[in-house]
């Protein structure tokens, strides 16, 4: 597979060997941090585009974006509400 992106293989086999691993069943969230302008969020892309993902087992994939400050609740909520057709009603903030 070629990359466009170089130094970061490793890095990106590291992301898909997490989220692939069979003994991370219950796996719900990966997150990737790190200071501004070191390729998290590139690096977070070339693993979601990559096509061995389509063969996963996931039937539902997204990557979420958040920067600084952000409300966990509100985030989780719109996910669950974009990858879903339900929506929680359970609390209004």
């Amino acid at each position: 597979m070629k990359s466009d992106i170089y130094g970061r293989e490793d890095d990106k086999q590291f992301v898909f060997n997490c989220l692939t691993y069979d003994t991370h069943n219950n796996l719900s969230i990966l997150s990737i941090v790190g200071i501004g302008g070191v390729g998290e969020t590139t690096l977070a892309q070339h693993v979601f585009n990559d096509p061995r993902m389509d063969k996963t087992k996931f039937d539902v994939k997204a990557w979420i974006c958040v920067s600084d400050e952000f409300d966990v609740f509100m985030v989780s909520k719109a996910i669950l509400e974009h990858v879903t057709t339900t929506t929680d009603e359970s609390r209004d903030t």
